[in-house]
This record gives structure tokens, sequence and C-alpha cells, in this order.
């Protein structure tokens, strides 16, 4: 076989694609983030989705038993805050897991450092 001189080239760059690739696979591990790729996209798209479930059960449903009150309905507005109630609890359900899961947080493992509202201070 003899050897071409017009493709000489080739042989200066792959080492320097060796060494590039190499590289990559020694970085990886130091930037999972940035490999995670479109994982970091569905992350956003469940938040935002929990957020809106939020928002729909019970931010509104909150609302809707203040509106109650306002006009004089209280009937109507403790039967609102127990959907509202039902539909947090089942959130809140949903996002830590059932009771009986292997990773399930027992009494007191959610209890707050300081009072509601006073994390910024």
């Amino acid at each position: 076989a003899r050897f071409n001189y017009s493709e000489a080239h080739l042989f200066l760059w792959e080492p320097v694609t060796a060494a590039a690739a190499l590289t990559y696979w020694s970085l990886r591990s130091r930037f999972p983030a940035l490999v995670r790729g479109t994982a970091m996209f569905e992350d956003l798209r469940e938040r935002e989705r929990r957020a809106l479930e939020i928002h729909d059960n019970v931010v509104q449903g909150v609302a809707a038993a203040k509106l109650s009150i306002e006009v004089g309905n209280d009937e109507e507005a403790r039967a609102e805050l127990e959907r509202t109630l039902a539909a947090s609890k089942r959130i809140i359900t949903d996002i830590l897991g059932e009771e009986d899961a292997p990773y399930a947080f027992g009494p007191g493992d959610l209890r707050r450092h300081r009072p509601a509202g006073q994390e910024g201070e």
C-alpha cells in the first residue's frame, strides 16, 4: 500500500479528535447538568404542571371560599374549604409519595425550622 500525501492531514486530525473525545469523557462527570440535556426541560415541565395544579385546585379553592364568606354563604365556604383541603392533601401525597413508599416521610420529618412566612428573615 502506497502512502498518499494528499491525505496526510487526516493523520493530524485523528489525534486531535481523540484528544477532544477523551477530554469530553473526563469532564462529563464534573458537569452532570450539561450532560442531562433534555432531562432539565422535563423537570421544568413537571414543576410547571405541579404549579398549575396547585393554582387550579388550592389557590382557586381558597379564593372561592373567601368570596363565599364575603357574600355571607358560610355553608358554601365550608364545603369549598373541605374540597380544597382534600385537593391539597392529594397533591402533597402525589409529590411526596404514598405513606408505605420506601422513601416516605414520617411524623415530624417535614417540620419547619422557622414558622411559615419567616424563611427570608
